[in-house]
């Protein structure tokens, strides 16, 4: 029987975040429009409420206060349920705090169909006020249990199980990369299946301006405080700095990283070199310009130019034709 730990904050009840979120009923009975236009499905719930939450927004385009994950799927036009298209799971950046729903995901998973792939934007959970929501592994089972449900699914979809994939931006690109990176690692409440890194474990990553180490000097220290906590040990943040745990089974990355980015660029450069040292498949875009946060949107940067590279990347690597 599991055990479920029950933290009180200010009268709001939260199961642990160390407790797995297992699907409820998953029911997708995609109907395509007749003139075989682009569409995409409502929010869908896909694990069980974590916090009994309601969410709200924090600014335009930004949501935080997500007690239980969603996923919302952008087809292409002409899509078909017998087809073996590329998915891309998105996860939005927001410092575990909040997310920037609109312009690090939905537009991404838009951007994503619009190249013929199966978009997916998701929510996972985060909470501006009570970090326990989502500290670690909580965020990272989101995704998890995201990526093997589009895979279970991938006949009713349209998807190739073997080319699902995950972009992450800033934090989101934390949560992507452990996604690529920590899929060997099992958790003492997941059961054998749950457990199953070839499941969960993405085809390919898109880290788009990410958090990447947990250590001081080069990490977020916001981001970190969030995810870990105040205090961590040095071991969980070895776990969770992403280039310490690169390995042969890593799936192919690119990375995209401005040089006047607030995030240093340090993160995606030590990607890029842990990559290259465990022979993973690496391509780093490091731009003159462009800060930190632009997602989809253009802002007359160098970085506008990264969705042109990604696409680039994606054809080159046959995900995308």
């Amino acid at each position: 029987m599991k055990l479920k730990v029950f933290l009180c904050l200010c009268g709001l009840t939260i199961v642990s975040s160390i407790v797995q979120a297992m699907p409820i009923p998953f029911n997708l009975n995609v109907q395509a429009p007749t003139d075989k236009s682009a569409f995409s499905t409502k929010w869908m719930s896909f694990g069980e409420k974590v916090a009994d939450l309601t969410q709200r927004i924090v600014s335009k385009g930004h949501i935080t206060d997500v007690g239980q994950a969603q996923m919302q799927i952008h087809f292409p036009k002409d899509w078909t349920p017998t087809d073996k298209r590329a998915a891309l799971l998105v996860f939005p950046g927001g410092g575990y705090s909040c997310q920037a729903i609109e312009k690090e995901s939905v537009k991404v998973a838009e951007w994503a169909a619009g190249l013929g792939m199966i978009g997916v934007a998701v929510k996972y959970r985060v909470s501006e006020k009570h970090d326990e929501l989502g500290q670690f592994p909580g965020p990272l089972l989101d995704a998890r249990l995201a990526v093997r449900l589009i895979r279970q699914n991938a006949s009713k979809l349209g998807v190739d199980a073997s080319k699902i994939g995950v972009a992450g931006f800033s934090a989101g690109g934390h949560l992507a990369g452990m996604s690529a990176t920590l899929s060997h690692v099992t958790f003492a409440h997941e059961s054998k299946d749950l457990g199953n890194s070839a499941a969960h474990r993405p085809n390919f990553a898109l880290l788009i301006y990410p958090v990447i180490s947990m250590d001081d000097g080069v990490t977020h220290i916001g981001t970190r405080n969030k995810i870990l906590g105040k205090n961590p040990s040095e071991k969980l943040k070895q776990t969770c700095s992403v280039e310490k745990q690169v390995s042969s089974e890593c799936p192919r990355i690119f990375l995209v990283h401005a040089k006047n980015d607030p995030i240093s660029c340090k993160n995606s450069l030590l990607m890029e070199a842990a990559c290259k040292k465990a022979n993973v498949p690496v391509e780093l875009h490091l731009y003159p310009n462009g800060g930190h946060g632009y997602g989809m949107e253009k802002r007359g940067a160098a970085t506008d130019a990264w969705p042109q590279a990604a696409e680039k990347w994606l054809k080159k690597n046959k995900i995308v034709f």
